[in-house]
């Protein structure tokens, strides 16, 4: 989506999803295709991706793109096979930061797409992970939604997500996954906030693709997309590892409280949880028990000046990128 958004001046584009996310992207004005995941067909894997190596064929057959970008760690059979037999190029924007022990037999495979793009990480210089080893094509800063153009004053922020502005608000949003039971740490950090009495409120903000928020819990609840442009709501947030989260807290320099799952197929939240915390304003906890005090030394370091976002250019470079080679032809 960041990388859609910061090349409208330069491409249109359209995109094919297989999660149920497609009505967030058309609130941006983006046509989707939508095909159903494997997941939810239920089908087995051969036969889902067969049905959508046809499915490919089909798409750019009848929209005939000047390129194809797959964002993911794992290029599908479907969209290899589609591209080449259109002979439209395939820009693969792989992020880093695998964890050891992932196989990286499709990411050394030069011929799987005709460019490889990663995305910057905090963690990158620190990365030991197994694609250090697996060169890309280009590398960019980091790619967020947040931009300081675009993000609200606190005030407007408030008032966005309909809450009062004389509080002090605490983000909570630990995604979807494993955390060591994410109801239990979710729970156990509203209670904590709720403890400090007031002005402290706890928010918990679910996917908008969630059914509803949480009623079993003492806390506001919101369904926000992007929460980028209202990061500065918040005094402070509780937050998992995973990329989207950590960059656009350092971007909006959002002190956080981070709890990595550490039962992702490739991404290294842990590394990256423990970067943010050095580098930016932050505190890795591992359990619901170090949540408490974590949470409670962000009270008192949150009220303190803010030293300030990252500004990250991933975005406007990978569109710029991307832009030349369809200019190259």
């Amino acid at each position: 989506m960041a990388v859609a958004l910061a090349g409208e001046r330069f491409y249109s584009s359209s995109f094919v999803s297989l999660s149920g996310a497609a009505h967030i992207v058309e609130r941006f004005g983006y046509s989707v295709i939508p095909f159903v995941s494997q997941a939810q067909s239920g089908l087995p894997s051969a036969e889902w991706h067969r049905r959508f190596a046809i499915f490919m064929h089909g798409v750019l057959r009848q929209n005939r793109p000047d390129m194809v970008v797959f964002d993911g760690s794992y290029v599908y059979r479907g969209v290899i096979e589609a591209t080449r037999r259109a002979d439209v190029p395939l820009i693969w924007l792989r992020r880093g930061l695998w964890k050891e022990g992932t196989n990286t037999t499709q990411a050394a495979d030069e011929t799987i797409a005709w460019r490889v793009i990663e995305p910057g990480d905090i963690a990158t210089n620190d990365d030991k992970g197994p694609l250090r080893t697996v060169q890309p094509n280009y590398a960019t800063e980091p790619i967020t939604l947040y931009s300081p153009q675009k993000s609200l004053s606190r005030e407007l922020a408030c008032s966005e997500l309909g809450l009062d502005a004389r509080k002090h608000h605490i983000l909570i949003q630990l995604g979807a996954g494993n955390i060591n039971n994410i109801e239990d740490v979710r729970a156990r950090a509203v209670e904590i906030v709720n403890s400090l009495g007031a002005p402290w409120n706890p928010v918990v903000a679910t996917s908008p693709l969630a059914d509803k928020t949480p009623s079993d819990l003492e806390a506001t609840g919101i369904q926000e997309y992007p929460l980028a442009p209202v990061l500065a709501a918040f005094h402070f947030g509780v937050i998992a590892g995973g990329y989207n989260s950590i960059h656009e807290a350092a971007s909006a320099g959002l002190p956080c409280v981070v709890i990595p799952n550490d039962s992702t197929a490739t991404d290294n939240q842990r590394l990256r949880a423990e970067i943010f915390a050095r580098d930016c304003d932050g505190i890795v906890a591992s359990s619901a028990e170090d949540v408490e005090e974590a949470i409670r030394v962000l009270t008192v370091r949150s009220l303190q000046p803010s030293t300030g976002g990252r500004r990250f250019e991933g975005a406007d470079q990978t569109s710029t990128i991307i832009a030349d080679v369809i200019r190259r032809g």
